[in-house]
């Protein structure tokens, strides 16, 4: 009987960062390893996005809670300034 190897391949993302700085310019892209992730959902948080041309628009933070939930990573989600301005 042949002996199986298993290689366990782990997501390429860093660990979240307690806390992130925030120019307010968009990002080209998300970055190595994601990132710039959180910088782009702060610069989307105001759009609506549509998946498709028949489906309805909704909130891009509504849009990332809902897939999220569904993968069952999360309860609840929000994006909010800690202070003003900032």
């Amino acid at each position: 009987m042949r002996e199986k190897n298993w290689v366990l391949v782990k997501p390429l993302r860093k660990y979240p960062d307690r806390f992130y700085q925030f120019s307010g310019e968009m990002p080209l892209d998300v970055g190595t390893r994601g990132r710039l992730s959180v910088n782009a959902m702060l610069v989307a948080s105001d759009r609506f996005i549509s998946r498709a041309r028949w489906k309805k628009s909704e909130a891009f933070q509504m849009l990332i809670a809902r897939w999220l939930k569904t993968m069952k990573l999360i309860e609840d989600f929000r994006l909010a300034p800690i202070v003003e301005g900032r």
